[in-house]
């Protein structure tokens, strides 16, 4: 109940429950990478700690792992990190917990609420009865529970069992053939969601899906889209870019001689057109960031608006005003950055959104 109040005190506007991941899988890449807690050094750990020594020796100076502050209330006073990821093992996946949970999550909740992770008509049908606003159809990316099926294959499905009117989110499994993936999108999804362009590049997008819509006989004005950023606040637009740079300092510090290669996704249409952005600059438009895409391979949402709350505020709007109907952010420094978007950043695209839906009715 205190973290769904501290979410509507910061702002948010849409509560999302994951139930993706109901039990714990055997991740094997991790246990393969050592990955485990506490920190098992193996040959291929200790390699890559020598490949990375500012790293490794902010690593320790720092206290070793980093605390998960979201959730440190909730922990006795004191409490390292480590402790306070035992608590949150402890809380997730919670297998244990089945719809009554959900319910309350939404009596608590007084946005709109989704649940993301469905993948059967008969539980998305029920998530409806219950008061969720919609849901994410999604296997977690297909990368924790390796037998779940496809969402693209349980989409149609489900759309039938939910009605045309009930919002639906595509997530996880779409890597190629985007024009595939727009033409089943305009004819099953409410929400098109896809990651940070350039304005010319979301503009053709937009057009593209509605296209697609028209095509089917659909009102494209029915079909929503979801833009992905990672904004970059400061007071004034210098310490703004200031904090980029160190952003990107960091991650090159990080990744050594794999900058640029680790995690790239060659075979996903959205990861080269991120790159195709980062080709044409470090900033393009305004002030939308590229070096981070161009950093780590593209290979998720990388891209960033960097500025002031106004300015980005700004840009967000020239996103909005195209078509853009919600967006997708998240930081770099999720805590600090969380709490910065909600009290200066949203107040502003709300409030500059608001005479756009206006002029529009």
């Amino acid at each position: 109940a205190d973290q769904i109040r501290r979410a509507r005190d910061a702002g948010v506007a849409v509560l999302v429950l994951t139930v993706d991941v109901p039990v714990s899988s055997k991740r094997e890449r991790n246990l393969r990478n050592g990955f485990t807690r506490p920190l098992r050094l193996n040959r291929s750990t200790l390699f890559n700690l020598a490949l990375h020594p500012r790293w490794s020796l902010s690593y320790l100076m720092r206290g070793g792992l980093p605390p998960m502050k979201g959730f440190a209330p909730y922990t006795p006073a004191g409490s390292d990190a480590n402790a306070i990821a035992d608590f949150f093992a402890a809380q997730t996946p919670a297998s244990a917990q089945g719809w009554d949970a959900a319910e309350r999550f939404r009596d608590l909740w007084p946005g709109q609420f989704l649940l993301k992770g469905i993948l059967h008509p008969d539980d998305a049908v029920h998530a409806r009865r219950i008061g969720a606003d919609g849901v994410i159809v999604s296997n977690h990316g297909g990368r924790q529970l390796d037998k779940a099926p496809a969402t693209l294959e349980m989409l149609p499905a489900i759309r039938e069992a939910v009605g045309a009117d009930h919002a639906l989110i595509l997530d996880s499994g779409v890597r190629r053939g985007s024009d595939i993936a727009i033409a089943f999108a305009a004819k099953h999804a409410n929400i098109y969601a896809f990651w940070g362009e350039t304005l010319d590049m979301a503009r053709e997008t937009i057009a593209k899906v509605r296209a697609a819509c028209v095509k089917i006989g659909r009102d494209p004005a029915t079909m929503q889209f979801s833009l992905s950023f990672r904004p970059v606040l400061a007071d004034t637009e210098e310490a703004a870019w200031n904090r980029a740079d160190r952003i990107i300092e960091r991650i090159r510090d990080l990744r050594g001689q794999g900058i640029g290669r680790f995690n790239a996704k060659p075979e996903s249409v959205g990861s080269q057109r991120l790159l195709d952005v980062a080709a044409g600059g470090k900033v393009r438009d305004k002030r939308l960031w590229t070096e981070v895409a161009a950093a780590v391979g593209a290979g998720s949402n990388t891209t960033s608006l960097v500025g002031t709350p106004e300015q980005v505020a700004e840009s967000l709007l020239e996103y909005h005003a195209m078509g853009v109907t919600t967006f997708l952010i998240r930081g770099f420094d999720p805590l600090d950055d969380a709490t910065d978007y909600g009290r200066a950043l949203l107040p502003l695209v709300k409030s500059g959104a608001r005479p756009m839906a206006a002029a529009a009715e």
